[in-house]
C-alpha cells in the first residue's frame, strides 16, 4: 500500500507575531545609511599627473583606486589641448594670410576671398574652443570604464587613419 503524503499544516495563529515598529531603531538605520552615503559622495583626493604616473611605476597604493584612468584621462586631454593649440595656431596662419593675398583684383573677387577667410577663422577657432572643451570634460570625468572606453576607441581611431593613408599610400 501507497503511503500517504503528509499534508504542511497551516498556522493561523497570527496573535503570536510582533507586528510593532521600533521606531527608534528605523531612525538609526536612517541615519547610518545617510552618514555612509555622505561619506562615499565627498570629493576624493585628486592626484595629478605625474603623481599617477609614479604610482604606476611603482605599484603605490592609490585611495582613489583610479590611477590608469587618471593617466588616460591626462593623456587624452593633452592630446586634445593640442588639437586646440593647432586650431589656434590654423587660425593665425590664415588671419596672416590676409596681409599676403594679392588684392589688386576686382572687388567680387575680393568680397568672395575676405568671405571665405573669415568662414575659416571662425570655424579653426570654434574647433579650438571644442577641443579645449573636450579635453576639459575628459579631465573632469569619474567614471573609469567611460575613460578606458573612451581612450581605446581614440587609439582605434588613430589606428584607422594610418592603415587607411598606409593603404592609398602602397606601404608596406
Amino acid at each position: 500500500m501507497a503511503k500517504k503524503k503528509d499534508k504542511p499544516q497551516v498556522i493561523n495563529n497570527i496573535g503570536e507575531l510582533n507586528l510593532e515598529i521600533d521606531y527608534d531603531k528605523l531612525a538609526e538605520a536612517i541615519v547610518k545609511a545617510q552618514e555612509k552615503s555622505k561619506e562615499e559622495s565627498k570629493p576624493k583626493e585628486k592626484i595629478g599627473f605625474w603623481k599617477a604616473v609614479w604610482k604606476i611605476i611603482f605599484n603605490k597604493e592609490d585611495k582613489n583606486g583610479k590611477r590608469t584612468a587618471v593617466v588616460l584621462a591626462e593623456i587624452m586631454a593633452c592630446i586634445f589641448n593640442v588639437a586646440a593649440i593647432l586650431g589656434v595656431f590654423f587660425a593665425v596662419v590664415i588671419f596672416a594670410s590676409i596681409f599676403k593675398l594679392e588684392w589688386n583684383i576686382a572687388w567680387e573677387q575680393i568680397v568672395a576671398r575676405a568671405i571665405f577667410i573669415a568662414i575659416l577663422f571662425l570655424i579653426s577657432l570654434s574647433i579650438a574652443l571644442i577641443f579645449r572643451g573636450v579635453a576639459n570634460e575628459i579631465r573632469a570625468e569619474k567614471d573609469r570604464n567611460y575613460i578606458t572606453t573612451l581612450f581605446f576607441g581614440f587609439t582605434s581611431l588613430a589606428s584607422l587613419i594610418v592603415a587607411s593613408v598606409a593603404l592609398f599610400k602602397g606601404v608596406g
